[in-house]
């Protein structure tokens, strides 16, 4: 059977992967709400030569993104989404990683 990819508004499964933080580059941080991010080199274990100069925590059981509102797969909205960080659009509904996190999270098709 093939996987039901469900519209990104019904989902929310990718705002729900990492226990630690969404990457944040510079440019997106300009247009951020600044009370959403954590500068990298206070937010832990990280090189900051390697990590980008903000990240986005990660917050409840769920470990899901500060600005995701909602229910994972039920229905979802980002506070942030007309200004969200490259990571979020640089992923692709459908792609091998959207998939993976529809299986995490057991959205999208009887499982």
């Amino acid at each position: 059977m093939a996987p039901l990819i469900p519209k990104c508004t019904d989902c929310g499964a990718c705002c729900a992967h990492s226990d630690e933080f969404v990457p944040v580059r510079y440019e997106d941080s300009m247009r951020l709400p600044q009370e959403l991010l954590v500068c990298a080199t206070h937010a832990g274990k990280w090189d900051t030569v390697q990590m980008p100069p903000y990240v986005m925590r990660m917050v409840g059981r769920e470990k899901r993104c500060i600005a995701l509102r909602g229910e994972i797969g039920e229905g979802v909205s980002c506070d942030v989404y007309r200004n969200r960080p490259k990571v979020c659009r640089a992923l692709k509904r459908g792609s091998m990683e959207c998939c993976y996190m529809l299986g995490v999270h057991r959205v999208g098709r009887p499982w």
